[in-house]
């Protein structure tokens, strides 16, 4: 399985559009109307699967066994968020955040 990874630049307005919807209705709008929009454009960043690499010389191993389980305790900020972020926008996915 691969984990794969784009970062957008989205606005505040943005921002604000998508945590005034439900929790249930945010992935769903991420797809329609940020990555659709931005896939491709400036404002999208693809890392693919290198983000994996670039989260662990940021923040190291953390504690547990699984190398390849993101430890979102691991390393110190402001580096810890470099990649993943500090807060997740879609927290039963791990597909967004800011």
């Amino acid at each position: 399985m691969s984990q794969l990874a784009t970062l957008f630049a989205i606005t505040r307005e943005e921002l604000d559009a998508l945590m005034a919807l439900p929790e249930e209705d945010r992935v769903e709008h991420m797809y329609e109307n940020i990555m659709e929009t931005l896939f491709g454009t400036p404002r999208a960043c693809e890392l693919e699967k290198s983000w994996f690499g670039i989260h662990r010389v940021l923040t190291g191993p953390g504690e547990r066994d699984d190398p390849y389980d993101i430890d979102e305790k691991a390393g110190a900020e402001p580096l810890k968020v470099g990649v993943c972020g500090g807060a997740p926008l879609c927290p039963r996915t791990c597909m967004c955040w800011r």
